[in-house]
């Protein structure tokens, strides 16, 4: 539980890259995570990176940072799920 608390504090201080697109992503823990805009603002995906498994997300986010915080929780659900 502190771990998780500590690890919410300090994911926003995370390095994102751009990709080819101009997309932010972040590859961990075996995953990819991507940020890209939609009609409604942000949305986030997450695939297991070597595989062709990939849940993009229903929620849209105003800002490209709200996003990015929601993309701790959708590396959690994909660490169960993918």
């Amino acid at each position: 539980m502190k771990r998780q608390a500590q690890r919410r504090k300090s994911w926003p201080e995370r390095t994102w890259k751009t990709s080819g697109k101009g997309n932010p992503y972040l590859n961990t823990e075996g995953f990819n995570l991507t940020i890209f805009p939609r009609k409604q603002g942000f949305a986030v995906t997450v695939q297991r990176r070597g595989t062709e498994r990939r849940q993009i997300g229903k929620k849209d986010f105003p800002t490209q940072l709200a996003a990015k915080n929601a993309a701790l929780t959708a590396l959690l659900w994909a660490k169960t799920h993918l």
